[in-house]
């Protein structure tokens, strides 16, 4: 368990040997994430789902991935991920980027991990004076909500979902 006297935590650029940890701590997020709204999506047990994932963003190209590292130690204790590949239909003139998966484990929250990891990534989209960076947050996540809103960030659209969970509705 850290103390206030450990020192701070390293941020650094992940890399490909990072990618049994990076699953290990997206399928904590995915999983916390389900226990909050069963309707966000868990990762099954026994699957390699989550190392299928990990890899694509350590080595996709647009993809841009950053680790906090135990101090004194090879642990990865959080990590942040985001693309300058938008997937979204409102945002088209190239100085965008996307903010996909933040996560840090528990016994690390709020010690400045997870702002410090942002800010690595934001420092590496290399966008232009007035870029737009775009994120989902979890609206059942209250903690990461507010999380975002003091890191500047603020609700534009929201969201919203249909989920029938296979009892479709019968047409009149």
């Amino acid at each position: 368990m850290p103390t206030d006297a450990l020192p701070v935590p390293t941020v650094r650029r992940a890399g490909v040997r990072d990618a049994e940890q990076v699953a290990a701590l997206w399928l904590r997020l995915m999983n916390e994430h389900h226990e909050l709204d069963r309707r966000l999506p868990g990762v099954p047990p026994g699957t390699r789902l989550h190392l299928e994932h990990a890899r694509r963003l350590l080595t996709g190209r647009d993809w841009h991935v950053w680790v906090a590292e135990e101090p004194l130690a090879t642990t990865l204790l959080g990590f942040v991920a985001g693309s300058t590949r938008v997937p979204s239909p409102f945002m088209f003139t190239g100085n965008e980027a996307w903010i996909a998966d933040l996560y840090v484990t528990p016994e690390w929250r709020r010690r400045g991990v997870a702002g410090n990891l942002v800010r690595a990534l934001l420092r590496d989209f290399s966008l232009k004076q007035g870029a737009t960076v775009q994120l989902c947050a979890a609206a059942s996540n209250p903690a990461a909500v507010g999380f975002w809103r003091a890191q500047a960030f603020e609700t534009v659209l929201h969201l919203m979902q249909l989920s029938r969970c296979g009892t479709e509705q019968q047409e009149a």
